[in-house]
């Protein structure tokens, strides 16, 4: 998973030690997200908010895990909140 095309030039082990970092940066962020949001309400069935930072709090940074690696979706700052919905499950055919 390279980033920057000349890292396409750097030995293999030089590439993966990369690809750590990434992962552990992107880690970082991810629990220091989850440390900072305090709940999640639910306001349905399957419909729910997810506040965003209270004032002074950085930040949250909203990644997805795809096949080709993560993925930035968006950010929430202070005064915004994300909803969403869970997806009903397939029913078998």
């Amino acid at each position: 998973m390279t980033y920057n095309p000349s890292e396409a030039n750097l030995p293999k082990w030089a590439q993966q030690e990369f690809d750590k970092l990434r992962n552990e940066v992107i880690n970082l962020r991810a629990s220091e997200s989850a440390r900072l949001v305090a709940h999640v309400v639910r306001l349905d069935n399957d419909w729910f908010v997810m506040p965003g930072p209270s004032d002074g709090q950085p930040t949250i940074r909203l990644w997805t895990l795809t096949a080709d690696g993560p993925k930035l979706l968006g950010t929430l700052a202070t005064g915004q909140s994300l909803m969403f919905q869970q997806a009903k499950d397939e029913e078998p055919t």
